[in-house]
């Protein structure tokens, strides 16, 4: 067989030496975009958008057969002879099992995740060999059998997204992050021996966390959960909600701002108090309370705390509600100050045409009037 680039400059050639009409159908063969287009370009316009059009379609394919396949196909709706074509019947036929191959291979894939899926909706119980699961149906119940060996293939290997890296590395993964995905692998009933394989593969290589940990025996899962906290120095319940407590808004960020970082620092103090370590376990009522009155006390600007007051104090408000309410207040606010600064620049704008007016009269006051208002003056005089 000769190799592509051979075959692709064939198909080159043969498009200098066709007309038009013969070109059009090796762009039709090629499922060129813009067909109609085409046909109202010159000969050799034409031939220069199919072969570049060939090049992207031939580099968009990843399997070399299809590749094959496709220029061979070109090759001869150009008038290229069966006998001369680089692809011949035995090749084809290989060609045309590989695909078939290819297209079995995608949908056994397809059908293993499909069944999978199947299997984790229903959580199948696993016992040592095998799980038995029981499936209702209109006419009779029956019983499905599916052994542990199929049950390992299908499995998926639990992983961590991201990376666990040395402490201050912003790119790397968080503390917090890190903690999300165990738990979500403990709900998706990974065993522990798996979450912490996992762990160990998104730290970094070459690390002296990654040596460390992987010549501890016997590691289990809250070990490590400690470990990683302290590797992050992460805060107390404690620390975090003596924290929340004393925050306030600084002075140049806004209050849309400050209202998701006092959530997150009350998040914090929620997901800590959770850890099996913990020092004191605080409430989630106690938490809400205090997170909602050092929002109140930490805004700095008056109006918006009175028009928010209402709101903090009720019941059960949620997170949604909050942002929703200081976005509302917020663009009030601001345009209530653009009002008011109009009206100021108007007024100081008016008091500025009065006394410019005021001076201009006083200046064009004629002679005549000026003498007779000497005259006045002096008169006045004299009779004091």
């Amino acid at each position: 067989m000769e190799n592509l680039e051979e075959l692709r400059l064939k198909v080159e050639e043969l498009l200098y030496k066709n007309d038009v009409d013969v070109l059009l159908q090796a762009a039709e063969k090629l499922k060129y975009e813009k067909i109609e287009e085409l046909k109202e370009k010159s000969r050799g316009q034409i031939i220069n958008l199919v072969r570049r059009w060939l090049q992207e379609i031939v580099e968009g394919i990843e399997s070399p057969t299809a590749k094959n396949q496709l220029l061979n196909d070109v090759f001869l709706t150009l008038g290229g002879s069966p006998e001369l074509s680089p692809v011949n019947e035995k090749e084809g036929e290989l060609s045309k099992l590989q695909q078939e191959y290819e297209q079995l291979k995608s949908q056994q894939e397809k059908q293993l995740l499909e069944m999978q899926a199947k299997i984790d909706k229903l959580e199948i119980g696993v016992n040592d060999k095998s799980a038995k699961v029981k499936v209702n149906s209109s006419e009779n119940a029956s019983v499905i059998e599916v052994p542990s060996s199929t049950r390992a293939l299908l499995r998926r290997d639990f992983k961590i997204s991201g990376q666990i890296g040395e402490l201050g590395q912003a790119e790397k993964l968080t503390y917090i992050s890190l903690n999300h995905q165990i738990e979500s692998g403990l709900k998706r009933k990974y065993t522990e021996d798996e979450i912490v394989d996992a762990v160990i593969r998104a730290i970094s290589p070459h690390t002296s966390l990654r040596s460390y940990i992987e010549t501890m025996p016997e590691l289990g899962l809250p070990q490590l959960r400690k470990i990683l906290r302290i590797h992050y120095c992460e805060k107390t319940a404690s620390e975090l909600y003596q924290q929340l407590t004393t925050m306030c808004q600084k002075p140049k960020e806004s209050v849309q701002q400050f209202l998701l970082r006092i959530m997150d620092a009350r998040n914090k103090v929620v997901f800590a108090s959770k850890e099996a370590d913990t020092d004191f376990n605080y409430g989630s009522q106690l938490i809400q309370n205090t997170f909602l009155k050092a929002l109140e006390t930490g805004i700095c600007d008056e109006y918006l705390t009175t028009s928010l007051r209402p709101i903090l104090r009720k019941d059960g408000v949620s997170d949604e509600e909050l942002m929703r309410s200081i976005n509302e207040l917020a663009s009030q606010k601001t345009e209530r100050e653009n009002k008011l600064g109009l009206t100021e620049r108007l007024s100081a704008k008016s008091a500025k045409v009065s006394s410019v007016e005021g001076a201009k009269g006083k200046k064009g006051t004629s002679p005549e009037a000026s003498e007779k208002q000497d005259l006045l003056r002096r008169d006045q005089g004299n009779k004091v």
